[in-house]
């Protein structure tokens, strides 16, 4: 069964640990000494101010006042005009986003150099995905004779080193700046140029 069904019921006795989305908006509260869990509606013709369910007649409720408010004074008792999550009933939105900003990924950082931005450009000629190709192109061969590593290009023919024509030693180059490992023959010779086709 859904976990989130069995929100604000007693369990069975044989449900397991999870973990769930709660839908949570920020609301302004439109009353004093609001608390913590307290269960909270929407005062009429407004989409954000909150009072409890007993301070305004026939009010339905939406959910709870942040539960995990600490105990300190001004979270213990909320004043008018204080804005705070409300965390929604399970079950009653229609739809759920996420949004989430990660350094990594929001804040991409340009190529540190001249050897970095030529293999970032090969790569998007051939359609490679960089961080693949850096990875196979770098990592260290077993010690199985048959072992090689390759990167595929996507979507474009490719089917050995030749029809890269002078790119292949330009890679190698600039890879072994990038990176200040020296590659030798052998390693070189064990790593596959190849397409998805």
């Amino acid at each position: 069964m859904d976990p989130i069904r069995t929100i604000g019921s007693v369990l069975r006795g044989d449900e397991q640990r999870d973990a769930i989305h709660i839908a949570i908006m920020p609301v302004v509260c439109g009353e004093d000494y609001l608390s913590a869990g307290d269960e909270v509606g929407l005062v009429y013709g407004t989409t954000n101010v909150v009072k409890r369910k007993n301070s305004i007649y026939g009010i339905e409720t939406i959910g709870v006042i942040d539960p995990f408010l600490g105990s300190d004074i001004d979270t213990l008792h909320l004043k008018k005009g204080d804005v705070v999550w409300c965390f929604l009933k399970p079950g009653t939105i229609t739809g759920l986003r996420h949004e989430w900003t990660h350094p990594g990924i929001d804040n991409q950082r340009p190529p540190k150099n001249e050897a970095e931005r030529w293999l970032r450009a090969f790569a998007g000629r051939w359609n490679f995905i960089y961080d693949e190709m850096i990875a196979e192109a770098t990592a260290p061969l077993g010690p199985d004779k048959d072992d090689y590593h390759y990167v595929v290009a996507r979507g474009i023919d490719l089917h050995s080193r030749e029809e890269l024509g002078d790119d292949h030693a330009l890679f190698w180059q600039h890879l072994q700046t990038l990176t200040g490992y020296k590659f030798d023959q052998a390693h070189i010779d064990k790593f596959v140029w190849s397409c998805s086709c």
